[in-house]
């Protein structure tokens, strides 16, 4: 009499399943660097571009300032009359032109996000902001600009900025 063999063995199951967690831990893992990758390359390019639009409007802010009317520190110090850079939590400028009803302003808030006027979110992902007077001999008060740089960090994606800008009302 002949056996009937149609059905596996307990070792064809065991070899079949190792190999099947193998290709899927494989697979797995592909799937989570290429993620990880997309997430790094989503961040980096998400900084850059608010870096480009945070400096593009403070350029144009500075530019057009006679100069600054107060500088505050990370720490809460007035920086007004120092001629040397800092870390600042605050500016605020001032200009030549009476139409300007509020004077032009920046100030980090919560940690890291940048406000305009103390109401209009600029950006986030503000780490610091490093400014020192234009020239480096001078106070703030009587700066003939300002040299600024501006780090910003997501995740572990950073990026820095660093502009120098002359106030052209001065």
């Amino acid at each position: 009499m002949l056996k009937d063999n149609r059905g596996f063995t307990i070792l064809e199951i065991i070899i079949t399943l190792a190999i099947g967690v193998i290709v899927i831990t494989m697979v797995g893992r592909f799937l989570i660097t290429n993620l990880n990758h997309y997430n790094r390359i989503n961040d980096s390019t998400e900084i850059i571009d608010q870096a480009q639009f945070v400096t593009s409007f403070l350029d144009l802010e500075l530019s057009e300032c006679a100069g600054i009317r107060s500088i505050t520190s990370i720490d809460g110090l007035n920086l007004i009359n120092s001629n040397s850079g800092n870390y600042i939590k605050h500016i605020e400028l001032y200009t030549r032109d009476s139409s300007h009803m509020v004077n032009p302003s920046f100030q980090l808030k919560n940690g890291n996000d940048i406000f305009y006027k103390s109401h209009s979110e600029l950006g986030t992902y503000i780490d610091k902001i490093y400014v020192a007077p234009i020239p480096k001999n001078q106070s703030f008060r009587d700066s003939k600009g300002i040299a600024y740089k501006i780090y910003f960090k997501k995740d572990k994606s950073t990026y820095s900025i660093d502009k120098s800008i002359h106030f052209r009302n001065k």
